[in-house]
C-alpha cells in the first residue's frame, strides 16, 4: 500500500509547528509575521516560485531554515535544511537542480520553516527530520535520524 501524497496546507503547517514545539521554544502557531516556523499568509503557507529563490529575489538572506519544495499542486516533493553562517538557500536549491538530478519541472515552489539563526546544527537537522516525517516528501531518499530511527523513503515503502 502506498502512502498518499501530502499537500503543504495550513493543517500541515500546524502539524509542523506542533512537532517542532519541543525543539524551538516560542514557535507558537503558524500565522503571518511569526518570526519562527512555517512562513504563512493569512490562510495558507507561503509558497514562492523556485525561480524567484534561484534569482535571489526571495529568501536571499536565509542562513538557517528548513525548506519545503512543492509542485504546482502544493504537493510536498522534498524537505531539506540549510545551516550556514552566510545566506545559503539559493545555492542549496541550485545544487539540487543541477543537470542530472531531480526533474526541474516537478519542483516549482519553496516553502520555508524558519528556525533561530543561533540554533545548533544538530537541532536544525532534528527540525528537518521531524518536519520531513510530518510532510512525508515524495522525492527525498533520506531524512536525518530522529530518536535514533530512520525514515522509510516512499520508493522503498511502496
Amino acid at each position: 500500500m502506498t502512502r498518499p501524497a501530502i499537500t503543504f496546507d495550513m493543517a500541515r503547517a500546524r502539524q509542523v509547528h506542533d512537532v517542532l514545539s519541543n525543539l524551538i521554544p516560542g514557535i507558537g502557531h503558524p500565522q503571518p509575521y511569526n518570526p519562527l516556523g512555517v512562513v504563512t499568509g493569512s490562510l495558507f503557507p507561503i509558497i514562492v516560485p523556485v525561480e524567484e529563490v534561484l534569482r535571489g529575489h526571495v529568501y536571499g538572506e536565509v542562513t538557517s531554515a528548513v525548506y519545503v519544495i512543492t509542485d504546482d499542486a502544493y504537493t510536498v516533493r522534498y524537505v531539506g535544511s540549510v545551516d550556514r553562517s552566510s545566506p545559503a538557500l539559493r545555492n542549496r536549491i541550485r545544487a539540487h537542480l543541477a543537470p542530472g538530478t531531480i526533474a526541474r519541472q516537478a519542483w516549482t515552489g519553496v516553502g520555508l520553516i524558519r528556525v533561530p539563526d543561533e540554533l545548533r546544527h544538530e537541532k536544525v537537522l532534528l527540525c528537518e527530520g521531524w518536519a520531513g516525517r510530518a510532510l512525508d516528501p515524495l522525492d527525498n531518499i533520506r531524512l536525518p535520524l530522529v530518536g535514533g530511527r530512520s525514515w522509510t523513503p516512499r520508493r522503498q515503502a511502496a
